[in-house]
């Protein structure tokens, strides 16, 4: 066999280092091998909370030269791709539609899903044969689809010319358009709307309020369990609609091994000590 594949249950199973060469041609840290682990050693996501991670691993000899991140789902929930009524269809057809396949970062509505490759020119290649893999494990354990969320555009073309079915999904996406600082920025906004955004900034002025951006060293424990505290709240205003998938210790979690890679805005009062 050219390739050697393996499947795992928890990232932890692989190397660290390994895994995150695969990801060093990313622009985006959520498939790094931290961030995943954080998810799952948190509890957030794992089978209790209907997400079985089921990544798939290729080797060639003894080197990981490709990866998917994939999970077995039993309900839709924290995909931010709606298909509860195709679910209730095929349930009303008595056609069974869990458990499926789902390669994505949890909880995550963030563009860039992919297959992980050693080097970008692999990916071409290695597609067809990660998705050979699946197609046979899906029947072995009686898993009904594969799916694909928030994929690469660039990366989708090959699982066209594999018959996958596109669906097209609105979403919103802020580009910096070259803008050099905040003033460039609202230039682009109507006369009225400038207006209201330097008045409320100077309101914060107005009542001593100093907004912070912290990274790294600056971000410290009590920050990131603060930050969950907000992140309940908000879900909690909105009721069954709320999107709360993330625990306490997740945020935890990220203190120890996602700190380089986050940025926090805080608001302080002057006389407030800060970070």
């Amino acid at each position: 066999m050219k390739y050697q594949f393996q499947w795992i249950d928890r990232i932890s199973q692989v190397n660290q280092t390994e895994w995150n060469r695969l990801t060093a041609n990313l622009d985006t840290p959520i498939f790094n091998w931290e961030w995943l682990y954080c998810l799952e050693e948190s509890g957030s996501i794992c089978p209790d909370t209907g997400w079985q991670p089921s990544h798939l691993l290729v080797y060639k000899n003894t080197t990981l030269i490709a990866a998917a991140v994939l999970y077995i789902k039993f309900h839709s929930w924290g995909e931010f791709v709606f298909d509860f009524e195709w679910a209730e269809l095929a349930s009303k057809l008595q056609i069974p539609y869990y458990p499926k396949l789902v390669g994505v970062c949890p909880a995550t509505p963030s563009s860039g899903y992919r297959f992980l490759t050693l080097y970008p020119t692999q990916l071409a290649e290695l597609t067809p044969f990660l998705l050979e893999e699946m197609e046979k494990y899906i029947k072995t354990h009686k898993i009904h689809s594969i799916n694909f969320l928030y994929v690469d555009q660039k990366w989708a073309k090959h699982l066209n010319q594999k018959k996958f079915i596109h669906w097209q999904h609105q979403n919103y996406c802020w580009q910096n358009k070259d803008f050099q600082d905040f003033d460039h920025y609202i230039a682009s906004f109507k006369k009225n709307q400038r207006k209201n955004i330097r008045h409320e900034r100077r309101l914060m002025n107005d009542q001593n309020i100093k907004i912070l951006t912290l990274t790294k060293s600056k971000i410290t424990k009590e920050l990131l369990d603060l930050m969950y505290n907000y992140y309940e709240k908000t879900n909690q205003q909105f009721g069954i609609w709320g999107a709360k998938y993330l625990n306490r210790k997740f945020f935890h979690l990220l203190y120890d091994y996602c700190k380089e890679h986050l940025l926090l805005f805080a608001a302080f009062l002057s006389n407030q000590k800060q970070p």
